[in-house]
């Protein structure tokens, strides 16, 4: 068997004891071992005169991948500092609007809300979610928003209309709603806008 056989079948087997490593999900110690008995390979090569000249070439084409390797890692670690910060002015553009936007689920409970909606509801963040909507309404309004939410979860149309609050809330303050399906598939969206302080 010649030297360049010999490299190509060891160079094959490398690879097939990679794929099966990938593939089996071993953990970091295997990963280590199996990284320890590659070098012993490639070192038992690269001591052969007949196949010393294919082990650098493959010590080479091993620390080319390594740098592809470290470029990708630095990429991603970079595209994931980029979307943290995107993420983060996303937050503060949904905590800081002058509406209130909300995520309702179909009953009308309330999932998530900003600062400026728990604001229009005179009540803190944390302990308004859960609460149903219709509890801050005058009754008309009440009425008004379930048959927008049972429309927007069946037919998936936007719409709006006059909402008021309870006189208890806030003095019967007038607002527009607006409402639409959540794109996410996970509720329904609504922004209540003041028509007037």
């Amino acid at each position: 068997m010649s030297g360049r056989t010999l490299s190509l079948l060891t160079e094959a087997e490398l690879r097939s004891r990679a794929a099966s490593h990938l593939s089996s999900g071993g953990d970091a110690h295997d990963g280590h071992r199996s990284a320890v008995a590659a070098m012993g390979v490639l070192h038992g090569l690269a001591t052969s005169p007949a196949t010393a000249a294919d082990a650098l070439s493959l010590l080479h084409e091993l620390q080319v991948h390594q740098v592809e390797l470290d470029l990708q890692r630095e990429e991603l670690l970079q595209s994931s500092l980029g979307l943290e910060d995107e993420l983060s002015r996303q937050l503060q553009l949904y905590d800081f609007a002058p509406v209130g936007l909300f995520s309702l689920n179909p009953a009308g409970e309330i999932l998530e809300l900003n600062l400026y909606a728990a604001k229009l509801l005179g009540g803190a963040r944390e302990t308004l979610l859960g609460h149903n909507l219709n509890r801050h309404l005058s009754p008309d309004s009440a009425d008004r928003l379930r048959q927008m939410l049972d429309a927007a979860a069946s037919v998936g149309d936007d719409a709006s209309c006059a909402l008021d609050l309870r006189a208890s809330v806030e003095r019967g303050r007038a607002l527009r709603a607006s409402i639409g399906p959540d794109p996410s598939g996970q509720g329904i969206l609504l922004a209540l806008m003041p028509t007037g302080d």
